[in-house]
């Protein structure tokens, strides 16, 4: 049965949902790259949710597997990429390390992409850090090309923001 992709619900546990980015981020955290997802609090979850629409994968007993936010664009942003009006951002796509390598980010990323093409966006954008190759790698497979770098605050890594136009 295929993983059930829906918009994050005010019942589900956020505290269960930050321990899923926790243990997504982990392999990432061990290549020493401080990811927010490696360690964030539950506050900073429920306010990277809140900063978009948060969506959820749920496997077939019910339980949430992967999580993906689509936000829209900033144009005070940090990341000058990320300005554009015309164009969605996405954000934390998590995936349990159970189900990874099986496609179901590809499916989720897929679902936000269609998502934004919904909401009239004409391109979407995301950015990870450039030390993640098989990530930056990933993303390529996925048609996103990279358009330039930013340096996050506090991060100890250099980010490749990369863009895919849509439709």
């Amino acid at each position: 049965m295929e993983p059930l992709i829906r918009p994050l619900e005010p019942t589900d546990d956020l505290g269960e949902l930050t321990d899923l980015i926790h243990r997504a981020y982990a392999a990432l955290g061990r290549m020493g790259l401080n990811y927010t997802g490696v360690d964030q609090s539950l506050e900073v979850t429920a306010e990277r949710l809140a900063a978009g629409e948060a969506w959820v994968a749920e496997d077939s007993e019910g339980a949430v597997v992967a999580t993906a936010t689509l936000s829209f664009p900033d144009p005070y942003d940090s990341c000058v990429f990320f300005r554009d009006l015309g164009q969605a951002v996405l954000n934390q796509v998590a995936v349990h390390p159970d189900v990874q390598g099986q496609g179901l980010g590809r499916r989720l990323v897929e679902h936000l992409e269609l998502r934004a093409l919904e909401l009239g966006y004409r391109t979407i954008a995301l950015d990870t850090a450039m030390p993640a190759h098989h990530l930056v790698e990933w993303y390529r497979r996925l048609g996103y090309e990279p358009i330039g770098e930013h340096q996050w605050e506090g991060k100890s890594y250099r980010s490749v923001v990369m863009r895919k136009v849509l439709g």
